[in-house]
């Protein structure tokens, strides 16, 4: 009775269709735009590291319609709850400065009051401009950051480290374009990589842009080879700091039993690389959760504060929060703060429906944990 009434507990929390949740007055449906069409925008428009990201799969986009020649677009899921349904947006507006305050005004017209709106991600310039529509705004954690000129001059000791145990183990690295990469092998080490993940076996999407498994335009692929075998690998997305390229490394996964050991092993051996033979300037190693709470920007909710240094604190269970953190801040780079922002002083629909927006049920994680429990205290 108590397994049904947890199942039943789970499946009402889950992602439902839109169509269930919203009447069809409130939504109209768009077709969905010509994926050429958003890459030009990314290329034109996209300074921030998960600009890229828009373009992956099961995203929707505001405008309905987007042309070539228009100001860009805001990429977002929607996720219905129980009593809410919500628009979780994905990053900042792929779009120019100019057009940023214009989009959101439009975007937030067209979705308030039929749904909730969710900002994940955001910089600072997004984040302001959503203080002044009244959300309470938070700092979700850094982004950080290693300018690769300087790398020359001086590396960190860690950074260091691993570059020795890559020459000392003969462990090899290549850097090519996706569509030089042979995508049958690095399908079969990211799916060896899935199962033994965190999340149990399934791929995360949304703030993790999942493998395409496919070439991908402008996107490289960094392959770490031992003794013949490729054991790791990482794919890089491209965006623009200021007019000069730079890479975000989206997902980078190894396998056997040293694979916790050679993803440093390839981050060092790419972030050496990439100015040397692409010219590439910056190399963002992606977001880390949240170690503090200084939020610059007026009008945060200290409710949804207490709720990320819950999760950096004692989240390891849903997901490796503290050991992402501690990882980045060895390679001393810089940090760019991004923000997080919601309508609700007490966001807890609002965090569940992000998290279920990234294919994290929090309530299967919870059961899964539980399960965990039990089994070693029967053992």
């Amino acid at each position: 009775m108590t397994s049904h009434l947890l199942t039943s507990f789970v499946r009402l929390h889950d992602t439902q269709p839109l169509e269930s949740g919203v009447s069809s007055d409130a939504v109209t449906k768009a077709e969905s735009p010509d994926p050429e069409t958003l890459l030009v925008h990314v290329r034109k428009h996209g300074r921030y590291p998960l600009s890229y990201s828009t373009l992956q799969p099961d995203l929707e986009y505001y405008p309905e319609r987007i042309d070539v020649d228009g100001p860009g677009f805001i990429a977002y899921r929607t996720i219905r709850e129980p009593f809410r349904t919500f628009r979780v947006v994905l990053g900042d507006p792929v779009c120019a400065d100019a057009d940023r305050a214009s989009l959101l005004n439009g975007f937030l017209a067209a979705s308030e009051p039929h749904f909730h709106c969710v900002f994940l991600q955001v910089h600072s310039p997004t984040a302001t401009i959503l203080s002044e529509h009244g959300y309470y705004v938070n700092e979700m954690g850094d982004e950080t950051v290693l300018e690769l000129s300087r790398l020359e001059e001086h590396k960190p000791r860690y950074l260091r480290n691993q570059l020795r145990l890559l020459r000392k183990h003969g462990l090899k690295v290549d850097i090519v374009h996706s569509d030089e990469a042979d995508f049958e092998i690095l399908r079969a080490v990211s799916d060896e990589w899935v199962r033994h993940s965190t999340i149990h076996g399934h791929e995360l999407t949304f703030l993790a842009r999942p493998f395409a498994g496919r070439p991908e335009p402008d996107v490289l692929i960094a392959t770490l080879t031992d003794a013949g075998q490729i054991v790791g690998f990482a794919v890089l997305d491209p965006f623009f700091v200021d007019g000069k390229l730079a890479y975000l490394i989206n997902i980078i996964r190894a396998i056997d039993d040293h694979a916790s050991h050679r993803r440093p092993i390839l981050l060092a051996a790419v972030a050496m690389r990439l100015q040397h033979e692409y010219g590439v300037s910056s190399l963002y190693l992606g977001f880390s959760p949240p170690y503090s709470h200084a939020c610059p920007i007026a009008h945060a909710s200290p409710f949804l504060g207490a709720i990320l240094q819950a999760l950096y604190r004692y989240g390891n269970w849903l997901y490796n929060f503290r050991g992402i953190y501690e990882h980045k801040r060895q390679y001393h780079g810089a940090t760019v703060k991004v923000y997080v922002a919601s309508r609700y002083r007490f966001p807890v629909s609002a965090v569940i429906a992000s998290f279920h927006a990234m294919d994290i049920v929090l309530w299967r994680q919870l059961l899964r944990g539980a399960s965990r429990v039990l089994y070693w205290l029967r053992k």
